[in-house]
């Protein structure tokens, strides 16, 4: 329960830090002992342009967060018994994650992807 009030409670920092769509914003906290590369950062994802919308336009982004558990490393995620979580925000439609530095990487470059074959506004 500590570990997600912490991750809430930076969650509304980092939030409130944007600077762009495509690069995550990083919150201040890193937990301690971890190897280079493996210690877990919370970051927050913009994902208001991606498919995350119900009809009703309330903000929906289970489809995405399932996508990014199986695609991106999913031993590590706590839905599988690991220690990452995520948790979607809706005020500013995004997803703020705790992850190793390299799960961000590949998290980074899904979105990126997805992003990519979305159609262009003309």
């Amino acid at each position: 329960m500590r570990y997600i009030t912490i991750l809430l409670a930076c969650s509304f920092f980092a939030v409130a830090h944007t600077t762009g769509a495509d690069e995550p914003q990083v919150a201040v906290f890193d937990a301690a002992g971890e190897l280079p590369g493996n210690r877990h950062l919370i970051k927050t994802y913009r994902v208001e342009d991606l498919p995350v919308w119900n009809k009703d336009k309330t903000f929906n982004p289970s489809l995405l967060m399932q996508l990014i558990r199986l695609s991106v490393s999913p031993p590590e995620w706590k839905f599988f018994g690991g220690k990452s979580i995520m948790v979607p925000y809706a005020k500013t439609a995004s997803l703020v994650i705790s992850a190793p530095e390299n799960s961000h990487d590949d998290i980074l470059k899904l979105i990126k992807s997805l992003r990519a074959h979305l159609p262009k506004d003309k």
